[in-house]
């Protein structure tokens, strides 16, 4: 099986990304954010959605982007 990366590929948030979300979230919690802004990717999605969950208060805007 061939593992694929990148364009085309929609993919949920896996272990690793869920951690390095976490860190982001820790990192972002106590600044001023303006907007929070994903991609319709679901992993785009959930990172924004997991920062949301965790403390990082801001409007959330998921944007279409075609690539």
């Amino acid at each position: 099986m061939k593992k694929t990366k990148g364009r085309g590929v929609d993919t949920e948030l896996n272990e690793n990304g869920k951690v390095q979300a976490q860190k982001l979230a820790n990192k972002l919690r106590n600044e001023s954010i303006g907007l929070i802004v994903s991609s319709n990717l679901t992993r785009a999605k959930q990172t924004a959605q997991y920062l949301f969950d965790n403390g990082v208060t801001a409007p959330f805007k998921v944007f279409l982007f075609f690539f």
